[in-house]
């Protein structure tokens, strides 16, 4: 009816120039104020519907986003970030063998502690367990002294901080236990932190010393798995595969 309405102001309009240019009358003068509101009216909705269009790429472009968080044992977070972790599935990986997958976020990024992350992991990564057989992380990474290259950070003695060789293992630790927590391994030693930690869940995590406390578990699958860790100023990650 809009339309119509407005052929018929526009028919109107040119009828009076024909005629010579005279003003038009008051029901033309009517006609054409609604034909400028029309005109108003059809702008505002091509505007709205721009604007809605936008509001509607913005959002899923926001979707699309997708962040992970966690802390580690050396600094001091009156709120965490949640959720601590981040668990990856086969299709994240693309990997048919691979069976789990975590990772911890790093947060305090001082040299030596990222230096003692990233011999942990190398000396991990590579570690395959036979069906019933035992692991040890104090054996497989340790001794985590000066002699072995590593450097102080902070650890937990106690419950109170302190600076000594190896500060910063044990969120590889605890990174392995919540890789391998869900498949069919029997934990065998696994203490927590005198103080909480969060760059995983809630007394989800594996403080190892060594000599003094050890993270062990048992391959109870009907096949070997291999462990690769992952570390670099970010985050630690280890997975899991079935070979």
């Amino acid at each position: 009816m809009k339309f119509k309405h407005l052929f018929a102001v526009v028919a109107s309009f040119f009828l009076s120039a024909c005629n010579g240019g005279s003003t038009p009358s008051p029901s033309h003068s009517n006609d054409i104020s609604r034909l400028n509101n029309v005109e108003v009216e059809l702008d505002n909705s091509n505007s709205l519907d721009k604007t809605t269009s936008l509001d509607n790429e913005n959002s899923t472009k926001n979707n699309i986003k997708y962040a992970v968080s966690g802390d580690n044992e050396e600094t001091k977070i009156i709120s965490p970030p949640e959720p601590p972790g981040r668990k990856m599935s086969v299709d994240d990986s693309f990997n048919e063998n691979l069976i789990s997958s975590f990772s911890t976020k790093v947060y305090t990024k001082t040299a030596d502690r990222l230096k003692n992350l990233n011999i942990v992991c190398d000396r991990l990564s590579g570690t395959i367990l036979e069906p019933g057989e035992e692991f040890s992380y104090n054996d497989t990474c340790g001794p985590y002294n000066k002699e072995e290259g590593f450097g102080k950070a902070t650890v937990f003695i106690n419950g109170e901080e302190a600076q000594e060789y190896g500060g910063g293992v044990c969120q590889l630790s605890s990174t392995l236990y919540n890789a391998i927590k869900n498949l069919n391994i029997e934990i065998i030693e696994r203490h927590n932190h005198s103080n909480e930690v969060y760059y995983v869940p809630k007394n989800e995590d594996a403080t190892v010393s060594y000599g003094n406390l050890d993270f062990r578990f048992k391959n109870n699958e009907n096949y070997s798995i291999e462990i690769e860790a992952h570390s670099n100023e970010n985050e630690v990650t280890v997975s899991i595969y079935k070979i």
